[in-house]
């Protein structure tokens, strides 16, 4: 069997102040955070048929563990929308900085038989195992209009991501998009058999880093399994191998154009 005991916190703050000398200007603040915990052990008693030694006591398995996942978030940014009635037009800017950082720890536990007994050349060499990575992030957007007609958005993207080697980390991620609301022109506003007439066009990058390793743009040996240990006269020794790295990895790119009627 397995038993486990999970818990988990999260918790968030955002805050958000309109500067009085200047109402059209917000700074928001957001801050959160997710703590979660899981630890437990499996059992597998010695008269198992997966785990059993005929004529031996050291059989079954009783298996410790613990998992802690910490996942942070700061985020600030600064917004600006501004009416200009004067020459038909509505601005909104908008420019900030995001930090999230994840971290795993992983415990390494020795193994036991189901009777407490340590397995030999279980013990790890190291009493835990973390995995960590950080992405950061600047970003803009700006927004304008002019006679409620035509729409024009603009968007950038630098991002930074601890899984590439420091000169792969960055890369700028811009976007832009165009609308034309055809209904509000004079020759339609008053035909009542068109209730929405727009055209979209749109063009972007956007960058993915998920699914990879933490460190796999590093080159490194890791040791091996207990079950993978080598015998040299009445002692069992692990050794190291090296593992596949790709120094060069860089962020995965989606470029992406559309063009649409509503």
């Amino acid at each position: 069997y397995n038993m486990a005991t999970p818990s988990r916190s999260i918790g968030n703050l955002q805050l958000d102040y309109k500067f009085h000398f200047l109402p059209d200007l917000h700074a928001n603040l957001n801050a959160g955070y997710d703590v979660s915990n899981g630890k437990g052990h499996t059992f597998i008693p010695d008269s198992a048929a997966e785990a059993y030694v005929a004529g031996g006591v050291n059989s079954g398995q009783h298996n410790p563990y613990k998992v802690t996942n910490t996942n942070t978030l700061f985020e600030f940014y600064l917004s600006y929308a501004k009416d200009l009635p004067k020459i038909k037009s509505h601005v909104d800017v908008l420019g900030g900085y995001s930090f999230n950082n994840y971290l795993a720890t992983i415990s390494n536990y020795a193994k036991y038989y189901a009777n407490g007994t340590m397995m030999p050349n279980s013990q790890p060499a190291t009493p835990t195992n973390k995995q960590e990575h950080t992405l950061i992030s600047f970003f803009g957007r700006a927004n304008y209009s002019f006679d409620e007609k035509y729409l024009l958005t603009g968007t950038i993207r630098d991002d930074g991501s601890s899984r590439f080697a420091p000169q792969n980390r960055w890369a700028v991620f811009p976007s832009v998009a165009f609308a034309w609301k055809i209904k509000a022109e004079p020759f339609l506003r008053n035909v009542d058999n068109v209730s929405e007439l727009k055209l979209r066009l749109g063009y972007g990058l956007t960058g993915q880093q998920d699914g990879i390793g933490n460190y796999d743009y590093l080159a490194y040996y890791s040791l091996s399994d207990s079950n993978a240990a080598y015998e040299f006269g009445n002692n069992y020794y692990q050794g190291y191998r090296p593992a596949g790295f790709y120094a060069d990895r860089r962020w995965e790119q989606t470029a992406t154009s559309n063009i649409g009627i509503d």
